[in-house]
């Protein structure tokens, strides 16, 4: 899973998919209002940001030593 949030410009990725995918996409705005609707959404997606940063901090760490 790839996410691109960026509310001050253009992100871009590239991926390779080994299985039919289908790609979802959504504007900024859109984005921030489906969360403040549909509240179980934003949780889990900040369930996965947290679960990246901490990941991320263990391997800046791991490779401080």
């Amino acid at each position: 899973m790839k996410w691109a949030i960026s509310r001050d410009g253009i992100r871009t990725a590239s991926v390779r998919a080994v299985v039919p995918t289908e790609l979802l996409s959504a504007a900024y705005k859109n984005l921030t209002h489906y969360f403040e609707h549909v509240p179980h959404v934003a949780h889990a997606f900040m369930d996965v940001i947290s679960r990246r940063q901490a990941e991320t901090n263990k391997r800046l760490k791991d490779a401080e030593n």
